[in-house]
């Protein structure tokens, strides 16, 4: 077993797992953002095309954060 785990108890572990997960996905959304707005000034999407990813990736950073507070 991880030495983490039998320190601190699987209530430390997993919060400490969750938080590593949370800002992975805030790093990518903006990642995310930074692209579809790119996108959005060469003329690559339309300003409608970049509302809809952007209101979808919304959609499911919602699903998530219910998902957590579950």
């Amino acid at each position: 077993m991880d030495k983490d785990y039998n320190m601190w108890g699987s209530g430390f572990w997993m919060e400490k797992n969750t938080t590593i997960e949370l800002q992975q996905l805030i790093q990518l959304t903006q990642k995310f953002l930074t692209f579809t707005q790119s996108l959005l000034e060469k003329g690559s999407i339309t300003q409608d095309q970049y509302i809809k990813m952007t209101e979808q990736k919304l959609h499911f950073l919602e699903k998530v954060k219910t998902g957590i507070e579950g």
